[in-house]
């Protein structure tokens, strides 16, 4: 749908999300509530979003270039699902968008693009929350979390990204 792509890029509100959609009449389910954000960042800047996470079948995150496409997932933590994205004890998901990695375990790869889209999939969910956003410079990203926040260690996310490099593998290339 051509409105929706318009839409998107004229949406003023970088760094946030407009409410849950119902995209069936272009032809996705209704079972389906996508939350869209758009994502703007100067070099030196990350952005913290805050959720609590759905509860229900599927959810998940993923980021898009300034095009709308998807940022490469097998050579980029540039998605997570419900499953893989660690709860804070307070009980809600936070997740550090960046270019580089600050070693937080729900980081999510902007792989260098200073915009682009953000996409949180509710599929058979109760709710279909809007994250909350907030800019911060990516020095000050560490005390910006909440103490406890879960830590991922260099060699540790370069067996995450094999891992996923290698089900792209699998999955597309059998």
């Amino acid at each position: 749908n051509l409105k929706f792509f318009l839409d998107f890029g004229a949406m003023p509100q970088a760094n946030g999300f407009v409410p849950p959609m119902d995209m069936s009449s272009m032809g996705a389910a209704a079972e389906n509530r996508p939350v869209i954000g758009r994502f703007e960042l100067a070099p030196d800047e990350a952005l913290i979003l805050e959720v609590e996470p759905p509860k229900g079948v599927y959810w998940s995150i993923s980021l898009g270039n300034p095009w709308l496409e998807t940022i490469h997932y097998g050579r980029h933590q540039s998605s997570l699902t419900g499953h893989q994205a660690v709860v804070d004890p307070d009980g809600l998901v936070r997740f550090v968008l960046s270019p580089q990695d600050p070693g937080v375990a729900n980081w999510l790869d902007t792989a260098g693009h200073s915009n682009g889209a953000m996409l949180l999939r509710c599929v058979r969910t109760e709710t279909a929350p809007v994250p909350s956003s907030r800019v911060v410079k990516t020095a000050e990203v560490l005390s910006a979390l909440p103490a406890g926040t879960t830590m991922t260690s260099p060699e540790e996310r370069a067996t995450v990204i094999a891992g996923r490099r290698r089900a792209v593998h699998e999955r597309f290339y059998r």
